[in-house]
């Protein structure tokens, strides 16, 4: 299984969904501890679904939030991993690295398994998931290898 270290981790691409939205309203993502952003990755009707394919930058310590801007209601949340970047390379530029199949590393709606399952983001909400080193089911120790 493929995973992301727990270190050198600057951003994730991920495959987000929202489905059953009880308003409209937009989804945004962004490195836990910071700023809100004032700008969406996801924009919603009432019950319908959306995905988008993100890139989001982690927090030092390697997790993101996502927050609901609904006027009111709740929102399911689902997201999975594509893979990610790391630091700076002795080449001097990042390096992305793909995950060989997507790992689902969050999902809100009951019974998905997943440790946040049964709770959809309400209005206004902020939830955090760290996605490196281990947790919500990404191995800690995880490597990569690339061949240039």
């Amino acid at each position: 299984m493929d995973g992301i270290p727990a270190s050198e981790v600057t951003a994730v691409v991920l495959n987000v969904t929202v489905t059953g939205p009880s308003r409209a309203g937009y989804l945004s993502l962004f490195p836990a501890g910071a700023a809100v952003p004032a700008v969406s990755n996801l924009k919603l009707s009432a019950g319908e679904t959306v995905a988008n394919l993100v890139t989001v930058p982690v927090s030092a310590a390697g997790q993101l939030s996502f927050i609901s801007h609904l006027a009111s209601g709740t929102v399911q949340v689902i997201a999975d991993l594509q893979g990610y970047y790391v630091e700076a390379t002795s080449f001097g530029f990042g390096l992305y690295v793909p995950l060989s199949s997507p790992d689902r590393i969050a999902d809100t709606r009951a019974g998905s398994g997943q440790p946040d399952a049964g709770q959809p983001l309400t209005s206004g909400s902020t939830t955090a998931l760290t996605v490196t080193g281990g947790a919500d089911g990404v191995p800690a120790g995880a490597v990569q290898s690339c061949s240039i």
